[in-house]
């Protein structure tokens, strides 16, 4: 049986998905990029990547890490008291 997460937890876990998701779509604007180009570069159907971008499919990591590669984005991670 699997408890479900508090939601606050829930909370920064889909401000996250939405940073996320942003950095995304705007390195693949400025570049001029389509979902289906980013799709071929990680390598994954199109659709998949339409629904991560629209929040429908979570963004793993790893899946991050490789589009931020496709994109030519350094990805690091920090974390900051609040």
């Amino acid at each position: 049986m699997s408890k479900e997460r508090p939601p606050h937890l829930r909370a920064a876990g889909d401000r996250l998905q939405a940073q996320a998701t942003a950095i995304i779509v705007d390195a693949m604007e400025r570049k001029g990029m389509r979902n289906r180009d980013l799709a071929r570069r990680v390598d994954v159907s199109q659709s998949v990547v339409y629904s991560m971008l629209r929040g429908r499919v979570k963004i793993s990591l790893n899946m991050l890490a490789n589009m931020a590669d496709a994109l030519d984005l350094e990805l690091t991670i920090t974390a900051k008291p609040k």
